[in-house]
């Protein structure tokens, strides 16, 4: 299949319609989480426990559509997220939250190593960086629309009034994801080759970068949650003029908004543009640069109050992070075959969230216990560190990819 505009791209709406609540959930799952009583640990647990049923499921579902076929377990996760968004609606405590995230961990299992290896087999090789990009640009659209729709109903209802009918709207969206997939989206055809995971599917460069992402997750799910909950507590007491029109409670969102909203736009709309790039000029340039600058916009985060700052921080960080992503996803099936390449997605996959089994928790322990900007230096610590390693001589040989 060649990718031409995105509208011909099969997995386009079943894609966006279920990332309209992940979306939502992303921005107002702390926020929420707060106004109930949850404390910066309970929050990070709550990111945490789907990273753990999520886990639970990648390897298997990676190995099981290179034999099956990928469409059924894609089909199936979006069914498990309108179930999780069903349960968000009717969470009025803590541990109803935390079952919904748990549904929704299995939902996320199911679903997105099965995107990531359809769009690789749906596309020519000379397009694997522009396919994941798609997916990833698909997704964040749905997850912009979700917190623009979210940010808008919410702060002018009461966020407990007005969740229920949130969250009930995008259990019906995943519904109707869930129902397109099953009958607009092509099968891509599955591996005949049924032989065990041995020593002939082993590669050693797809180890070394597992090694490498499962590093890198650490920050990357462990700052999403804590910048949340910095601004809102850097921005506590503030409101635009417009906001006093507005439910007291209410008040405060939009500068949390707007300091995130450049950088969701750079999510909805560059994955592919950038996943283009790494196709015409090769994945570690563009996975080095976006770790040398996502490091650095995150060391200069905490001790930011201003607007101005932190929404130019905060858009670098994302720009970084956007430009390195296709690039990384793309490698892996570069160097898998084609044959278990199912497998080595769901592998990938599972290293990805490996960092929020604690890495949330670590945050919120960092936040609470050691100071605002603890978790911001331990993340970019941990950048700039995987960023040096890439551009030294020895992590490229490990790479088996010279200067690609």
């Amino acid at each position: 299949m060649t990718l031409g505009a995105d509208s011909g791209f099969p997995l386009r709406w079943p894609v966006l319609l279920g990332s309209v609540g992940v979306g939502a959930l992303s921005f107002l799952l702390p926020i929420y989480a707060r106004q109930i009583g949850a404390s910066a640990l309970e929050i990070g647990g709550l990111f945490s426990i789907f990273s753990v049923f999520s886990l639970a499921l990648r390897p298997i579902i990676g190995w099981a559509g290179d034999r099956l076929g990928r469409k059924v377990f894609f089909t199936t996760g979006l069914v498990g997220y309108a179930l999780a968004m069903a349960l968000f609606a009717v969470a009025y405590s803590v541990p109803v939250l935390y079952l919904a995230r748990v549904v929704q961990g299995l939902g996320s299992g199911l679903l997105w190593g099965s995107a990531y290896g359809l769009a690789i087999d749906l596309a020519s090789a000379g397009q694997r960086g522009r396919a994941v990009g798609l997916v990833d640009e698909t997704s964040s659209r749905g997850t912009l629309y979700g917190s623009v729709l979210g940010f808008l109903w919410l702060v002018w209802i009461p966020i407990r009034a007005g969740w229920i009918a949130l969250f009930v709207l995008f259990s019906a969206l995943a519904a109707v994801a869930a129902l397109l997939a099953g009958s607009k989206v092509p099968e891509a055809r599955p591996s005949r080759s049924f032989g065990a995971f041995g020593s002939s599917t082993l590669s050693v460069p797809l180890i070394h970068l597992l090694v490498l992402v499962a590093i890198a997750s650490v920050p990357a799910t462990m700052l999403p949650p804590i910048v949340i909950i910095y601004l809102q507590d850097v921005f506590r007491g503030q409101a635009l003029p417009w906001e006093y029109l507005l439910p007291v409670e209410s008040r405060g969102y939009a500068l949390v908004g707007l300091a995130l909203l450049p950088g969701a736009l750079m999510y909805a709309l560059l994955p592919s543009r950038f996943g283009h790039l790494s196709d015409s000029f090769g994945r570690l340039p563009m996975m080095t640069a976006g770790l040398l600058m996502a490091g650095t916009a995150t060391a200069f985060l905490p001790g930011r109050s201003d607007l101005f700052w932190l929404v130019l921080l905060l858009s670098l960080e994302s720009l970084a992070l956007v430009a390195a992503m296709p690039a990384l996803e793309a490698l892996v099936a570069d160097l898998a075959r084609q044959d278990v390449r199912g497998t080595w997605y769901g592998l990938y996959t599972t290293a990805a969230g490996l960092g929020a089994l604690f890495g949330p928790l670590f945050g919120g322990w960092l936040y609470d216990a050691v100071g605002q900007g603890a978790p911001f230096y331990v993340g970019a610590f941990v950048l700039l560190t995987l960023a040096a390693y890439l551009l030294s001589p020895w992590g490229r040989r490990m790479l088996g990819i010279g200067s690609v």
